[in-house]
Formats: structure tokens, sequence, C-alpha cells
């Protein structure tokens, strides 16, 4: 497989990211949550919209989430404009932007990635990008699936049709395997598109995590950098105290959640060279 590229993005900020894959339980609440985690590291704010019903990337987060209604895009019955209005929190963060300095991040969850971009295109979101001046970057994250491997180019080319200036971003979510090798046993016809992808496209690396680990950071809702603050301020006892573990379980949950945790940042950083952390 080709490496891929670490060179930064183009453009500055704040930025409108996307992230999405067209398939659930991939990991793109997670993704998004360790992302909006480095930006405040880096003292960069960030809006949080999801085409989603979950709360758990608020939960994560600690941060306010807007949740659009995927349901009003397909009971437009009396009103044709119902999909452009359920719609209109993400345009008017988008176009607030250069105004408030604020970045701007929106999922698309499950499989709603047809509705999302149709949506966009009717409210010709491109031309207000185009006349603003604003950066996009979509995230697509993968897994090592079959169905996750086929929808990868299928979601890059919606936003090519929708945003046709966005920078697109590979996520490799190892939570299956590694992605890269499961592309280099696929059949040629479902590795191939996907291959051409990882030549174009710089990727982000989420590692594989115990799904114990990963199910009570989900259930502790806190950022990875909370956990290495309790132990700089109290000890194995503060992180014993915070989660319920005895001292030898909370030394391996803190070890790998937040090595994990830094890993992604690391990669993000050769993205985003802004996210170098500005305070302790």
């Amino acid at each position: 497989m080709p490496k891929q590229s670490k060179k930064s993005l183009p453009g500055g900020w704040p930025r409108a990211i996307i992230v999405g894959g067209n398939i659930g339980g991939i990991g793109k609440t997670s993704y998004l949550a360790l992302l909006a985690g480095a930006m405040a590291l880096a003292s960069l704010n960030i809006d949080l919209l999801q085409l989603d019903e979950q709360e758990k990337l608020a939960r994560l987060t600690g941060l306010p989430v807007t949740s659009l209604d995927v349901a009003v895009f397909r009971k437009a019955a009396g009103d044709s404009w119902a999909a452009q209005r359920a719609l209109r929190p993400l345009y008017d963060a988008l176009v607030a932007m250069p105004e408030t300095g604020r970045s701007v991040g929106f999922e698309i969850g499950g499989g709603a990635s047809a509705v999302a971009h149709d949506g966009l295109r009717l409210i010709d979101i491109a031309d207000e990008v185009h006349e603003l001046g604003l950066t996009v970057d979509a995230h697509v994250v993968v897994v090592a699936s079959e169905e996750s491997i086929r929808q990868a180019p299928v979601e890059v080319a919606r936003v090519r049709e929708t945003l046709p200036d966005a920078n697109i971003v590979l996520v490799l979510n190892h939570r299956y395997g590694p992605v890269k090798k499961f592309l280099g046993q696929a059949s040629p016809d479902v590795s191939a598109p996907m291959a051409k992808l990882l030549e174009n496209h710089p990727c982000v690396t989420m590692g594989q995590v115990r799904p114990d680990v990963m199910r009570l950071w989900e259930r502790l809702g806190v950022q990875p950098a909370q956990i290495v603050r309790w132990r700089i301020e109290g000890g194995y006892a503060r992180v014993c105290a915070e989660t319920g573990l005895d001292r030898f379980e909370a030394r391996l949950f803190g070890g790998e959640l937040v090595g994990w945790a830094e890993l992604v940042r690391e990669d993000l950083l050769a993205l985003y060279p802004a996210l170098e952390e500005r305070h302790a």
C-alpha cells in the first residue's frame, strides 16, 4: 500500500469539518470527539452538529450539539422546502464562520449520507462556500469491512458533487483490524477504488482499542486530556475515584485510552499544525 502524504491541508481557521462514512458503528462520533478535544487543547472553538439522534457526541465532548431531524427529510408533505429548512442550523453556523471565527463540525450519522448531501445541494451550499471563502474538509471514516470499503468511494464522490473544493481526508479506523491489511486481502473490485483514494488523499489512523476501554470511555464522557489532568492533579487515586477502577485497572485504562488518543492527535497535527497545544 502507498504511504499517505503528511502535508498539512490548505486553508486557515476557522474550518468546516464534515465527518461521514455512510454506515453506522464505524467510529465517526469517537473521531469527531477526539478532533474537538484536540481543538480545545489548541484553544480553537467549534460548533458541533449532527444528522443523528444519538447523545454520545455531547457526552464525549462536554459541548452542546445541535441534532438535525433526519425524519424531516422524509415527511415533506405540504412543505416543498422542508429538507432545506431542516438544514437551517447547519447553514446558519457555516455562513457565520467568518464573523464568529468558530469552526463547524458536522457528523452525518448512519446511512444518512445521501439525504444529507441532497439537502446541501438543494440549498446550494457550494455557492456559499465559494462566496464566503470558507475552508471545508470532509473526513471519511473507513473500517476493515467490505461494506465500509465499498462505501468510502461513494462517500467521496458525494462530497465532490456537493462541495467540489473540499479537502478529503481518509480516517482508517482499526476497530475491526488494520484497514490496509484487509484491503490487501479483498477482491480487486472492492480494493481498487479504495486503493486509488489512498494514493491521492491524506489519512488519519485510529488504532485498535479494547472494547471494554471504549465502553468505559463512552460511559464516563470525558476527553482523554481530562484523564491526564486527573493523574497530574491527584495521582492514580484520583483516576480510581473518577473511573471506579482499582489502581491496576486504572493504569491499564488510562494508558491505553490516552495513548490511543495521542496517536490520533499526532496525525491530526500533521494535517492541522494549528492544533499544536497552546497551554498545558
